[in-house]
């Protein structure tokens, strides 16, 4: 969105527009977990546990651990702390 406003020239416009339709197709094929009644649960034991890293990186934590879905992140760092939850980083 931001490279669409941006843009300068019509050329270049339809050009970031493709590429946004092309993004959308490609994340259409994910499946969207939602914050269940399950993840507040997991959030609120997981917070009580003292794991340290932000609340909405915790938040996203527990919907994974809700759901037994898998975290794809570059942030090894703090995920890493959050117990029984499993990543991968595919940026390398």
């Amino acid at each position: 969105m931001k490279q669409l406003a941006e843009t300068k020239t019509d050329a270049t416009r339809s050009q970031v527009y493709e590429w946004l339709m092309q993004t959308i197709r490609f994340l259409n094929a994910f499946e969207v977990l939602q914050y269940t009644v399950e993840a507040q649960q997991t959030f609120v034991h997981l917070r009580s546990e003292r794991v340290r890293i932000g609340t909405r990186d915790l938040r996203i934590a527990s919907i994974a651990l809700a759901h037994g879905g898998i975290i794809l992140t570059r942030n090894r760092k703090d995920f890493a702390q959050v117990p029984g939850l499993t990543i991968e980083d595919w940026s390398f």
